[in-house]
Protein backbone atom coordinates (compact mmCIF):
# COMPACT_ATOMS: atom_id res chain seq x y z
CA UNK A 1 0.00 0.00 0.00
CA UNK A 2 2.94 2.57 1.08
CA UNK A 3 5.12 1.62 -2.12
CA UNK A 4 7.91 1.58 0.39
CA UNK A 5 11.31 1.28 -1.98
CA UNK A 6 13.91 0.77 0.51
CA UNK A 7 13.72 -0.64 3.91
CA UNK A 8 16.24 0.36 6.74
CA UNK A 9 17.13 -2.30 8.74
CA UNK A 10 20.19 -4.20 10.77
CA UNK A 11 21.77 -7.18 9.95
CA UNK A 12 20.21 -9.68 11.97
CA UNK A 13 16.98 -9.12 10.16
CA UNK A 14 17.94 -8.33 6.58
CA UNK A 15 17.21 -11.81 5.57
CA UNK A 16 13.82 -12.07 5.97
CA UNK A 17 13.73 -9.23 3.10
CA UNK A 18 15.72 -11.41 0.46
CA UNK A 19 12.98 -12.11 -1.35
CA UNK A 20 11.59 -8.70 -2.01
CA UNK A 21 13.50 -8.18 -5.31
CA UNK A 22 12.34 -4.80 -5.66
CA UNK A 23 12.80 -3.53 -2.65
CA UNK A 24 16.35 -2.37 -1.42
CA UNK A 25 17.58 -3.09 1.74
CA UNK A 26 19.82 -1.16 3.77
CA UNK A 27 21.54 -2.54 6.26
CA UNK A 28 22.34 0.30 9.30
CA UNK A 29 25.97 -1.46 9.97
CA UNK A 30 27.61 -1.00 6.89
CA UNK A 31 26.27 2.62 5.65
CA UNK A 32 28.07 3.89 9.33
CA UNK A 33 31.12 2.76 7.96
CA UNK A 34 30.54 3.93 4.53
CA UNK A 35 33.10 6.99 4.41
CA UNK A 36 31.76 8.78 1.34
CA UNK A 37 29.33 12.09 1.12
CA UNK A 38 26.07 12.76 -0.38
CA UNK A 39 24.37 15.89 -1.24
CA UNK A 40 21.15 15.36 -0.01
CA UNK A 41 18.26 17.28 -1.97
CA UNK A 42 16.10 20.16 -0.22
CA UNK A 43 12.95 19.12 1.36
CA UNK A 44 10.43 21.82 0.30
CA UNK A 45 7.13 22.42 3.09
CA UNK A 46 4.55 20.65 0.77
CA UNK A 47 6.24 17.76 0.16
CA UNK A 48 5.37 14.21 2.31
CA UNK A 49 7.73 13.44 5.41
CA UNK A 50 6.07 10.41 6.80
CA UNK A 51 3.10 7.98 6.69
CA UNK A 52 1.86 6.71 9.68
CA UNK A 53 -1.03 3.44 9.59
CA UNK A 54 -3.70 3.97 12.00
CA UNK A 55 -6.70 1.72 12.23
CA UNK A 56 -8.54 5.05 14.47
CA UNK A 57 -11.92 3.98 14.77
CA UNK A 58 -12.55 1.60 11.62
CA UNK A 59 -10.25 -0.93 12.52
CA UNK A 60 -9.11 -1.36 9.15
CA UNK A 61 -5.23 0.21 9.17
CA UNK A 62 -5.04 3.32 6.57
CA UNK A 63 -1.82 5.72 5.69
CA UNK A 64 -1.88 9.28 7.05
CA UNK A 65 0.41 11.88 5.15
CA UNK A 66 1.85 14.08 6.99
CA UNK A 67 4.21 17.00 4.95
CA UNK A 68 7.08 18.55 6.32
CA UNK A 69 4.94 21.42 7.07
CA UNK A 70 2.64 19.68 9.67
CA UNK A 71 5.58 18.50 11.31
CA UNK A 72 7.48 21.30 11.78
CA UNK A 73 4.53 23.24 12.53
CA UNK A 74 4.02 21.09 15.85
CA UNK A 75 7.84 21.02 16.58
CA UNK A 76 8.00 24.82 16.25
CA UNK A 77 4.84 25.12 18.78
CA UNK A 78 6.25 22.38 21.51
CA UNK A 79 10.04 24.18 21.34
CA UNK A 80 8.28 27.64 21.72
CA UNK A 81 5.80 26.80 24.36
CA UNK A 82 7.54 24.51 26.78
CA UNK A 83 11.18 26.43 25.91
CA UNK A 84 13.24 23.66 25.39
CA UNK A 85 17.06 24.02 24.85
CA UNK A 86 20.34 22.33 25.15
CA UNK A 87 20.07 21.50 28.31
CA UNK A 88 16.82 19.19 28.12
CA UNK A 89 16.42 15.47 28.14
CA UNK A 90 13.60 12.79 27.31
CA UNK A 91 13.08 9.69 26.08
CA UNK A 92 11.24 7.72 23.52
CA UNK A 93 8.54 5.79 25.89
CA UNK A 94 6.47 4.29 22.98
CA UNK A 95 7.07 2.68 19.79
CA UNK A 96 8.28 5.00 17.50
CA UNK A 97 5.43 3.43 14.55
CA UNK A 98 3.50 5.77 16.49
CA UNK A 99 3.16 9.39 16.82
CA UNK A 100 2.47 9.42 20.09
CA UNK A 101 6.74 9.40 20.60
CA UNK A 102 7.36 12.07 17.94
CA UNK A 103 6.58 14.63 20.97
CA UNK A 104 9.95 13.00 22.07
CA UNK A 105 11.79 12.52 19.23
CA UNK A 106 11.63 15.80 16.82
CA UNK A 107 11.54 18.95 19.82
CA UNK A 108 14.34 17.79 21.51
CA UNK A 109 16.58 16.93 18.98
CA UNK A 110 15.75 20.88 17.16
CA UNK A 111 16.60 22.10 20.65
CA UNK A 112 19.38 20.66 20.40
CA UNK A 113 19.34 18.41 23.55
CA UNK A 114 19.24 14.92 24.46
CA UNK A 115 17.21 11.96 23.64
CA UNK A 116 17.37 8.29 25.00
CA UNK A 117 16.10 5.47 23.70
CA UNK A 118 15.27 2.38 26.08
CA UNK A 119 14.12 -0.74 25.19
CA UNK A 120 10.88 -1.80 25.89
CA UNK A 121 11.42 -3.46 28.74
CA UNK A 122 12.51 -0.78 30.37
CA UNK A 123 9.76 1.33 30.10
CA UNK A 124 7.42 -0.58 30.96
CA UNK A 125 8.59 -1.90 34.05
CA UNK A 126 7.63 1.01 36.70
CA UNK A 127 10.95 0.35 38.63
CA UNK A 128 13.26 1.00 35.83
CA UNK A 129 11.43 3.76 34.33
CA UNK A 130 11.43 5.99 37.31
CA UNK A 131 15.17 5.10 37.57
CA UNK A 132 15.85 5.99 34.15
CA UNK A 133 14.03 9.50 35.11
CA UNK A 134 16.05 10.01 37.74
CA UNK A 135 19.12 8.41 36.41
CA UNK A 136 19.54 10.22 32.95
CA UNK A 137 17.90 13.36 34.43
CA UNK A 138 15.42 13.40 32.24
CA UNK A 139 13.60 16.85 32.21
CA UNK A 140 10.31 15.99 30.11
CA UNK A 141 8.80 12.68 29.10
CA UNK A 142 5.48 12.28 27.05
CA UNK A 143 3.61 8.82 27.84
CA UNK A 144 -0.30 7.51 27.83
CA UNK A 145 -1.82 8.00 31.28
CA UNK A 146 -1.81 3.83 31.41
CA UNK A 147 2.07 4.24 31.57
CA UNK A 148 1.94 7.09 33.63
CA UNK A 149 -0.17 5.64 36.40
CA UNK A 150 3.13 3.00 37.04
CA UNK A 151 4.80 6.29 38.17
CA UNK A 152 2.11 7.96 39.88
CA UNK A 153 3.02 7.34 42.87
CA UNK A 154 6.57 7.81 43.00
CA UNK A 155 7.51 9.16 46.24
CA UNK A 156 10.27 7.29 46.97
CA UNK A 157 11.67 9.25 43.62
CA UNK A 158 12.58 12.99 43.62
CA UNK A 159 12.31 13.34 39.72
CA UNK A 160 14.64 16.18 40.35
CA UNK A 161 15.48 17.73 36.91
CA UNK A 162 12.02 16.65 35.69
CA UNK A 163 9.68 19.70 35.14
CA UNK A 164 6.80 18.21 32.60
CA UNK A 165 5.12 15.22 31.79
CA UNK A 166 2.74 15.17 28.78
CA UNK A 167 0.14 13.14 28.92
CA UNK A 168 -1.78 11.52 25.54
CA UNK A 169 -3.10 8.95 23.61
CA UNK A 170 -5.73 7.93 26.59
CA UNK A 171 -8.15 9.58 28.59
CA UNK A 172 -6.41 11.00 31.65
CA UNK A 173 -6.81 9.60 35.09
CA UNK A 174 -7.43 12.50 37.78
CA UNK A 175 -6.97 10.29 40.32
CA UNK A 176 -3.34 9.25 39.40
CA UNK A 177 -2.91 13.17 38.53
CA UNK A 178 -3.79 14.64 41.69
CA UNK A 179 -1.31 11.77 43.36
CA UNK A 180 1.39 12.37 41.06
CA UNK A 181 1.10 16.55 41.70
CA UNK A 182 0.68 15.92 45.62
CA UNK A 183 4.91 14.31 45.75
CA UNK A 184 5.88 16.71 42.75
CA UNK A 185 5.01 19.98 42.73
CA UNK A 186 7.07 21.23 41.24
CA UNK A 187 6.39 18.97 37.67
CA UNK A 188 3.98 20.50 35.31
CA UNK A 189 1.44 18.17 34.35
CA UNK A 190 0.09 18.64 30.24
CA UNK A 191 -2.95 16.85 28.61
CA UNK A 192 -2.44 16.65 24.94
CA UNK A 193 -4.98 15.30 22.07
CA UNK A 194 -4.89 14.87 18.66
CA UNK A 195 -5.46 12.47 16.07
CA UNK A 196 -2.62 11.41 13.60
CA UNK A 197 -4.43 13.33 11.13
CA UNK A 198 -3.64 16.21 12.21
CA UNK A 199 0.12 16.12 13.18
CA UNK A 200 0.31 14.37 16.88
CA UNK A 201 -1.37 17.36 18.89
CA UNK A 202 -3.97 19.56 17.85
CA UNK A 203 -5.51 20.34 21.84
CA UNK A 204 -3.51 20.45 24.68
CA UNK A 205 -3.91 21.79 28.53
CA UNK A 206 -2.00 22.24 31.63
CA UNK A 207 -3.59 20.90 34.47
CA UNK A 208 -3.80 23.10 37.99
CA UNK A 209 -4.59 21.10 41.11
CA UNK A 210 -7.15 24.43 41.36
CA UNK A 211 -9.20 22.11 38.61
CA UNK A 212 -8.59 18.61 39.45
CA UNK A 213 -11.54 18.27 41.11
CA UNK A 214 -13.72 19.81 38.22
CA UNK A 215 -11.69 17.12 36.16
CA UNK A 216 -13.14 14.71 37.53
CA UNK A 217 -16.77 15.04 37.37
CA UNK A 218 -16.45 16.81 33.27
CA UNK A 219 -13.13 15.96 31.00
CA UNK A 220 -12.06 18.78 29.70
CA UNK A 221 -9.08 17.97 26.36
CA UNK A 222 -7.95 21.58 26.40
CA UNK A 223 -7.17 24.53 23.60
CA UNK A 224 -5.97 24.35 19.95
CA UNK A 225 -2.18 25.35 19.87
CA UNK A 226 -0.86 27.85 17.57
CA UNK A 227 -2.23 28.39 13.92
CA UNK A 228 -4.59 25.85 14.65
CA UNK A 229 -8.47 25.97 15.41
CA UNK A 230 -11.50 23.34 16.99
CA UNK A 231 -14.97 23.82 16.08
CA UNK A 232 -17.85 21.69 17.38
CA UNK A 233 -20.39 22.01 14.72
CA UNK A 234 -23.46 20.31 13.90
CA UNK A 235 -24.52 18.06 11.38
CA UNK A 236 -25.31 20.77 8.99
CA UNK A 237 -21.65 22.13 10.24
CA UNK A 238 -23.53 24.70 12.37
CA UNK A 239 -21.55 25.79 15.17
CA UNK A 240 -23.00 24.70 18.27
CA UNK A 241 -23.60 26.76 21.29
CA UNK A 242 -21.88 26.13 24.81
CA UNK A 243 -22.81 22.81 26.48
CA UNK A 244 -24.65 21.67 23.29
CA UNK A 245 -23.60 17.98 21.84
CA UNK A 246 -21.36 18.66 18.25
CA UNK A 247 -18.47 16.92 16.51
CA UNK A 248 -15.47 18.00 16.81
CA UNK A 249 -13.80 19.52 13.97
CA UNK A 250 -9.61 20.70 13.16
CA UNK A 251 -8.40 22.75 11.21
CA UNK A 252 -4.64 24.68 10.50
CA UNK A 253 -1.42 24.11 9.91
CA UNK A 254 -1.56 20.55 11.27
CA UNK A 255 -4.23 19.00 9.14
CA UNK A 256 -2.38 16.54 7.50
CA UNK A 257 -2.93 15.59 3.56
CA UNK A 258 -5.35 12.78 3.82
CA UNK A 259 -5.26 9.15 3.61
CA UNK A 260 -2.59 7.48 1.37
CA UNK A 261 -4.73 5.66 -1.66
CA UNK A 262 -7.74 6.48 -0.31
CA UNK A 263 -9.59 9.52 -2.11
CA UNK A 264 -13.47 8.66 -1.16
CA UNK A 265 -12.22 8.15 2.85
CA UNK A 266 -10.23 11.41 2.30
CA UNK A 267 -12.73 13.87 0.87
CA UNK A 268 -15.48 12.47 3.44
CA UNK A 269 -13.30 13.24 6.51
CA UNK A 270 -11.33 16.50 5.15
CA UNK A 271 -13.57 19.50 4.23
CA UNK A 272 -13.22 23.22 3.21
CA UNK A 273 -13.42 25.12 6.52
CA UNK A 274 -17.24 27.09 5.90
CA UNK A 275 -15.40 29.73 8.14
CA UNK A 276 -12.14 30.13 6.97
CA UNK A 277 -12.29 28.62 3.32
CA UNK A 278 -8.40 29.02 2.74
CA UNK A 279 -8.10 26.27 5.32
CA UNK A 280 -9.23 22.97 5.33
CA UNK A 281 -10.52 21.00 7.96
CA UNK A 282 -10.74 17.02 9.79
CA UNK A 283 -13.39 15.45 10.75
CA UNK A 284 -12.49 12.88 13.89
CA UNK A 285 -15.37 11.42 13.97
Amino acid sequence: DSGAQVIVTNESLAGAYQHHKSIQVLQVEKAVLQSRTLDLPEASADQLAYVIYTSGTTGKPKGVQLTHRNLSHYVNWLTNEVTLQECDRTALLSSYAYDLGYTSIFPVLKAGGTLYVPREDVYTDPVRLMRLIDEQELTYIKMTPSLFHMIADSKDHAFNALRLVILGGEPIVSEDVETFMEQHPCVAVMNHYGPTETTIGAVTKLITKQELGTLKDRSVIGQPIAHTRALALNRQQRLVPYGAPGELYISGEGVSRGYLNQPELTAERFLENPYYPEERMYRTG
